[in-house]
């Protein structure tokens, strides 16, 4: 029997600068980067990963609720918040 390590998916986000509208995205899932990718009027890709599979988004959102809620819907997972550094994940 073969001792296969599972692959684990992150999704994360965060505010560029406090009080400001601009939130970061960051994942290594190719279905979250697909639907983020066709939602071009939202999201613009500003960095990714030259030999692993990482996509960096910006995009802009009236408060940190809604882009949780963004979060959410791209993920389809619950988003765990870390108040410490101000860091969503899915």
């Amino acid at each position: 029997m073969e001792n296969k390590l599972q692959e684990t998916t992150t999704t994360y986000m965060w505010q560029e600068m406090r009080g400001e509208r601009i939130f970061i995205f960051q994942t290594d899932e190719p279905k979250v980067n697909a639907k983020m990718r066709r939602r071009k009027n939202r999201f613009s890709l500003i960095g990714w990963g030259m030999n692993c599979k990482l996509w960096i988004y910006k995009a802009h959102f009236f408060s940190p609720q809604k882009a949780g809620a963004a979060l959410a819907n791209l993920t389809g997972r619950k988003v765990k918040k870390d108040t410490s550094d101000g860091v969503s994940s899915a």
